[in-house]
């Protein structure tokens, strides 16, 4: 049995808590849209991931593209490769690899690349975006287990139609409507600012 669970809405880790969760691009926060690759949420499946601290932060190796090391990473607002600054700000501050065991669907086979992190966009391109609680718990947790631990996450949708979106951005988070990209008079809610070069996720 898989300790994790992700149902669209909610990651669920049996015995430690239960964390608002999104996965998809707006307008494909739905579990009908997961075989679209950099649109639909992450497949109905199983994964696993290495609950192991990483002693150094995500480092870029080649334009907008983060290594892929295993394990629990920080991730840095912002890095620099071949002169070029790619804001990193879309992943939040913590991530996670997840492995594929196996996707269900054979029509969403080819997807990967995809990651626990804690961002408060709302969105993704197919990684589970948590809450940052989560991962204050994944390394308490993984400081107390003294050795690598593995992890399974199961992922799977109440209906062929279930709603992806958990409520993870940030004006949902402090209890604010929702008034889209802010404009002239707008306060600055500290949203990241997306339109600088990203790595693409999967």
């Amino acid at each position: 049995m898989a300790e994790l669970s992700f149902n669209g809405t909610r990651l669920i880790w049996n015995g430690y808590g239960d964390f608002k969760a999104t996965s998809g691009q707006k307008d494909h926060q739905n579990a009908a849209h997961q075989t679209l690759s950099d649109f639909g949420p992450i497949p109905e499946g199983s994964y696993f991931f290495h609950a192991v601290l990483q002693p150094r932060a995500a480092t870029l190796i080649g334009p907008g593209q983060l290594d892929r090391r295993e394990g629990i990473q920080s991730v840095p607002q912002s890095l620099s490769y071949n002169g070029e600054t790619y804001d990193l700000a879309p992943w939040g501050p913590d991530r996670v690899r997840l492995s594929v065991t196996r996707i269900d669907d054979p029509r969403a086979r080819h997807r990967g690349g995809f990651y626990l992190h804690d961002s408060v966009k709302g969105y993704s391109h197919g990684c589970v975006e948590v809450e940052g609680r989560f991962f204050t718990q994944l390394r308490a947790y993984t400081r107390s287990q003294g050795a690598r631990k593995i992890l399974h996450l199961r992922v799977k949708y109440p209906a062929k139609d279930a709603s992806t979106y958990g409520g993870t951005d940030l004006v949902s988070s402090l209890g604010l409507p929702n008034l889209g990209t802010p404009g002239p008079g707008l306060p600055n809610l500290g949203i990241p600012n997306l339109g600088i070069p990203r790595p693409r996720l999967g």
